[in-house]
């Protein structure tokens, strides 16, 4: 197994492991969007040895607004 940045030739193994992973297309749907909208942030692949995506984790930014965001963050980048 590697994992390793996603490039653009992932896209279609991306889109089918979250296809299989989830009840509905919705996640799919979701990480397109952002990936085509340029919100991706960074995204990694897990792939076997034949580089078939068997895993996928995708960071995106958020703004929630009225919550406490914890997390292993420098105090200045919270």
């Amino acid at each position: 197994m590697l994992i390793r940045v996603e490039i653009p030739i992932d896209a279609p193994g991306i889109d089918a492991l979250l296809r299989r992973s989830f009840e509905s297309d919705a996640e799919a749907k979701l990480v397109h969007d952002l990936r085509e909208d340029g919100f991706l942030t960074l995204g990694l692949v897990a792939t076997d040895d034949e580089g078939q995506v068997i895993g996928y984790v995708a960071f995106s930014p958020v703004d929630v607004q009225g919550e406490t965001c914890n997390g292993s963050a420098w105090h200045r980048w919270r």
